[in-house]
């Protein structure tokens, strides 16, 4: 149990690792520009990192290979 939740917060900061690595690509506003549109809310670069960050979470806890 314990070593699932370690590796799901793995994949959690090495999303916001990833997400700080793009914005100085200025990746971050490019997606936010085209994320913008779809959402009735001001987006900000905030919203961009929960965003890398979940999507590193969900996609380390898919991972199958990752859970012994």
């Amino acid at each position: 149990m314990v070593q699932e939740v370690v590796v799901i917060l793995d994949g959690f900061v090495g999303g916001l690792f990833v997400a700080w690595i793009l914005t100085w690509f200025d990746v971050d506003l490019m997606v936010l520009e085209v994320i913008q549109p779809f959402i009735d809310i001001q987006l900000t670069t905030s919203h961009y990192y929960i965003l890398i960050a979940m999507i590193g979470l969900v996609g380390r806890a898919l991972d199958r290979k990752s859970v012994v």
